[in-house]
């Protein structure tokens, strides 16, 4: 069972692609990162569950699509960063990379894409304190 544990509004955000090391911008965004919490159920041991793991989800959705065109038989890779409100009011940039589709790459205007985000424990923790 998947459960969301939190849900983080990321502002200013941007997704690109990379190539040979270079970064091209392919869209401007809003997104939202979702802490997904794994877990089986533990009949044997009574109400409790056994939490098998943790990641995020990076959702999407795009404002405008850069008008550059790019070959994505180049593309090595998908980046995204943008700036998260912390609880002290204060912004923190947040930066993915090497995420993996969950959804169609929809780059239309209005348009929105899911994304598996695998993060080590500290990263979790440091989303979990925004």
């Amino acid at each position: 069972m998947e459960t969301i544990i939190k849900t983080i509004p990321v502002n200013d955000g941007r997704l690109y692609a990379v190539c040979n090391s270079n970064r091209y911008l392919l869209a401007k965004c809003e997104a939202e990162i979702q802490i997904i919490e794994v877990s089986n159920p533990a009949g044997a041991l009574g109400k409790g569950r056994i939490i098998v793991g943790r990641h995020d989800s990076l959702l999407i959705t795009y404002k405008h699509r850069d008008v550059r065109e790019l070959d994505f038989s180049k593309v090595d890779n998908l980046e995204f960063t943008g700036n998260a409100l912390r609880q002290d009011g204060r912004y923190e940039s947040i930066r993915f990379g090497n995420f993996r589709l969950e959804t169609d790459l929809d780059l239309a205007e209005n348009g929105s894409t899911e994304f598996y985000v695998p993060c080590s424990e500290s990263m979790i923790q440091k989303l979990r304190r925004l």
